[in-house]
């Protein structure tokens, strides 16, 4: 394995740019395929073997599509009643537009004789019952989006209308975009620390994100294959930069190490692949084991996040024995340009000199002082979890910016706790209609 990462490295370092325009080609290939063809994904929450998914089974069998659970569409009035005449009338017509949608299979005006119950005892707030003959895997934004539209008389009418159940859920995206830049900008922070120099801080994250792109577009193409779940997204970029950064590390670490004792540019990328090459091989290949090996739970949902985890973690071995050492050929002797001030840059007797060296001095023979500022920092932290509660999910943890999660409110304001009780498939949901004799 050695001998071949060496030839590998010494391979790319001859030929830089060929290896950065083939990687780069197929970033920007494959997430331009996605684009063309869509990426799909779905949500399969069956749990083979379950007690509840053979609830599930029998109410598609004896009364389907009761097994979709009911979709509330809420409305609440901020002046006099629901039951108002203006206000009602807003609702039956909503009612009526939601009821004629071809993929509606029933609804329920909270007006009728099987509604009652669907108006709050303050009069604030009701809900027409919606229940579709497709699954929430099967539901897109652009059908939700058109139920929704179909209850616009409530809008018109100044009331607050929100979409529960899976339709709300579809109407509410859960953008990571924010948390990524975050941990994008943190670890460049540390690198910038740990290495001394931008340009070799630079490395690390150009391939993370190059290899975590192509990754990204992989795993969109998977969707026409596989089941993959919206989640699995998240999931492979928090892995996926995660180790890409991580191994990345040795590489770049090994390589500096090499040029300082003067090895040339060359023989030092083939070398460090050779030799820190071999552990994030290793390192990546039982990561991929250990996601693949998810299957063994046998719940489909569980398996496509091990699948997709592992396309990533791939991608990332992969680009950091080949687009790494490409960047270090390009770079040469100027990975340790735009330098850092001295007293931040690792010394050549780092158990002497520099920061690092001065605080591991100062830890070694002051402990006491390190220990209370590690506790005056930890201990705050840990003291959420005297009010931690302990269960499954609800929508009642999401954003409070969400349909979803106004939906859940509104129905938790207009008729109680426990109103929001999840289903027997698991998912969040409200009570479902009555089936039908």
């Amino acid at each position: 394995m050695a001998r071949l990462l060496y030839r590998l490295g010494r391979l790319v370092a001859a030929h830089p740019v060929i290896v950065l325009l083939i990687w780069v080609a197929a970033a920007a290939g494959v997430t331009l395929v996605v684009k063309q063809v869509g990426s799909e994904t779905s949500n399969n929450v069956d749990l083979p073997g379950t007690g509840s998914q053979l609830a599930t089974d029998l109410l598609q069998a004896g009364f389907p599509p009761q097994q979709n659970g009911s979709n509330p569409i809420i409305f609440k009035v901020t002046k006099g009643k629901v039951t108002d005449s203006a206000n009602k009338q807003a609702i039956t017509d909503s009612y009526k537009a939601i009821k004629k949608i071809g993929f509606v299979h029933s609804a329920t005006s909270p007006f009728s004789q099987d509604g009652q119950g669907q108006v709050s005892k303050d009069g604030k707030i009701a809900f027409i019952s919606v229940l579709l003959s497709i699954s929430s895997n099967e539901l897109t934004e652009e059908e939700a989006q058109r139920v929704m539209n179909a209850a616009e008389p409530g809008v018109k009418a100044g009331m607050q209308v929100e979409g529960g159940g899976s339709i709300g859920s579809t109407l509410s995206p859960n953008d990571t975009s924010t948390s990524d830049l975050i941990g994008i900008l943190a670890a460049m922070l540390i690198l910038t620390l740990t290495f001394g120099t931008v340009v070799a801080m630079g490395m690390p994250i150009g391939g993370a994100v190059i290899g975590l792109t192509t990754a990204l577009g992989l795993i969109g193409l998977m969707g026409h294959l596989i089941a993959v779940p919206d989640i699995a997204h998240t999931v492979a970029t928090m892995i996926g930069l995660a180790v890409g950064i991580d191994y990345a590390l040795f590489l770049v670490t090994r390589h500096r190490s090499q040029l300082a004792e003067g090895l040339e540019l060359h023989e030092s990328i083939a070398r460090a692949v050779g030799t820190a090459g071999t552990a994030i091989v290793f390192a990546g290949c039982t990561v991929v084991v250990a996601l693949v090996s998810l299957v063994v739970a046998g719940i489909p949902l569980v398996s496509s996040l091990g699948y997709t985890g592992a396309v990533a973690v791939g991608t990332a071995v992969l680009a950091a024995i080949t687009l790494l050492p490409a960047f270090m050929s390009l770079a040469g002797k100027r990975i340790n340009s735009i330098a850092l001030p001295k007293r931040f840059q690792a010394s050549d007797d780092p158990a002497h000199k520099g920061i690092w060296g001065r605080w591991a001095g100062f830890v070694v023979h002051r402990p006491i002082v390190p220990l209370l500022l590690a506790a005056a920092i930890l201990v705050p932290l840990i003291i959420p979890v005297t009010d931690l509660h302990l269960g499954q999910e609800d929508i009642g943890q999401t954003p409070s910016s969400t349909m979803e999660r106004r939906a859940y409110d509104l129905m938790q304001q207009g008729f109680g706790p426990g109103y929001n009780g999840p289903r027997c498939d698991g998912s969040q949901a409200t009570p479902n209609v009555p089936p039908k004799l």
